[in-house]
């Protein structure tokens, strides 16, 4: 079997080059961003030792959580020749398939409207040029964004397969509500107005829902999840909005600790 490697480009990330592929080349060797990075280094020189293009291990820093000093190969290139050499350098790998399987890579990246040039530039190189790879680019619509000629080139590459998911059936949101309020129905209301809002987001769906239990709109009517009739009937049109709403009905103090709790992260 194929191994697969994931990788997703954010939107706060979309000016720093390569950063969509930063997830799917840590993978290929092995690593992960809280590793030693001596022992991650010594993984990837490993990988690297019987290559031909060996003494290129630096063209592999803007991937990296960390850098290689230059060697004295790289240290010689110019700009732009250290560019193209890095898009060289990258097919060259991902056709070699990881240290860990040769049987070819699926490699996924996710909200690749967010990408940064770069970024789009080697999924085309990978796409024309990867041995035995398999690219599969998920995306929101690419109109007016910046990089959209990079998504029409790779659109109309003849190797592509476009794939448009439309909207989730009703009967399958109906589900997932029933499913998150733990009922046996949701009324025509209710479904109706999520069906509006989330977009076939559930995501959207489940927090939405959350923030609609906590502030006590909802009722269970023998088995039937409905919506109160003090419901205004206003609902934020994005999650970071429904989120915002729930932060805003914490205490002060449950609010600072939130914010606190978010400057610190899993550490």
């Amino acid at each position: 079997f194929a191994t697969a490697l994931c990788s997703n480009a954010l939107e706060l990330e979309q000016e720093i080059p390569f950063h969509a592929w930063s997830g799917i080349m840590c993978s290929y060797f092995g690593i992960a961003h809280d590793d030693n990075v001596g022992i991650s280094k010594h993984k990837i020189l490993s990988h690297l030792a019987d290559s031909p293009i060996a003494n290129l291990y630096p063209l592999l820093n803007p991937f990296l959580p960390f850098k290689f000093d230059d060697t004295e190969e790289t240290k010689a290139m110019e700009p732009t020749g250290r560019y193209l050499k890095t898009l060289d350098f990258i097919v060259s790998l991902l056709s070699q398939g990881t240290a860990f399987d040769d049987n070819g890579l699926i490699l996924v990246i996710d909200d690749a409207q967010w990408c940064d040039s770069s970024s789009w530039n080697l999924i085309s190189q990978v796409n024309m040029r990867a041995q035995n790879v398999m690219l599969i680019v998920t995306m929101r619509h690419m109109e007016g964004r910046q990089n959209v000629s990079h998504y029409k080139s790779l659109l109309n590459s003849p190797t592509t397969e476009h794939l448009v998911l439309g909207a989730l059936p009703t009967s399958c949101i109906r589900e997932y509500l029933c499913s998150l309020l733990q009922v046996r129905d949701v009324s025509q209301e209710l479904l109706s107005v999520m069906e509006t809002k989330a977009c076939s987001n559930l995501l959207y769906v489940q927090e939405a829902i959350t923030s609609m239990v906590e502030s006590g709109v909802l009722t269970n009517e023998n088995g039937v999840c409905v919506l109160r009739s003090e419901w205004g009937g206003d609902m934020p049109g994005s999650i970071g909005a429904v989120i915002g709403s729930r932060i805003e009905r914490l205490t002060a103090p449950q609010q600072q600790v939130l914010c606190c709790a978010a400057c610190i992260g899993n550490e």
